[in-house]
């Protein structure tokens, strides 16, 4: 199975993020573990992001990746095993302790890249 390539940042002088987040949805953890490039201190543009069961404290290892979506050149998301594409707009992760529902934890690239070459095997 062939899987989309990581889109390329939009600016040149843009910082990628890189976190992983436990959230809450109406009554369902969920984990996501996300490539993110900053817009500005409030916004960053999502790029690609992992959808994760298990619990969110254990390592890739021991996580079922249930889907993931990547942005396209064209600027949708191709989607596999999500229900629905994210956001392509969400919070910068410096604003995550402001929400009650939501435990964000910063990666690196390479802990990053580590998920996501997971998700073929999945």
């Amino acid at each position: 199975m062939s899987h989309p390539q990581s889109p390329q940042p939009s600016g040149s002088d843009a910082q990628m993020l890189y976190v992983r987040i436990s959230m809450a949805i109406e009554a369902h953890a969920i984990t996501h573990v996300a490539e993110l490039e900053e817009i500005d201190a409030q916004q960053c543009r999502m790029l690609r992001v992992l959808e994760l069961k298990g619990p969110a404290d254990s390592s890739h290892r021991t996580h079922e990746i249930t889907g993931f979506a990547v942005l396209t050149a064209a600027g949708s998301f191709a989607l596999e095993g999500m229900d629905a594409p994210p956001n392509p707009v969400v919070p910068h992760p410096n604003l995550y302790g402001s929400f009650d529902d939501i435990v964000a934890s910063p990666l690196t690239a390479a802990e990053f890249e580590e998920y996501w070459s997971q998700r073929s095997s999945s």
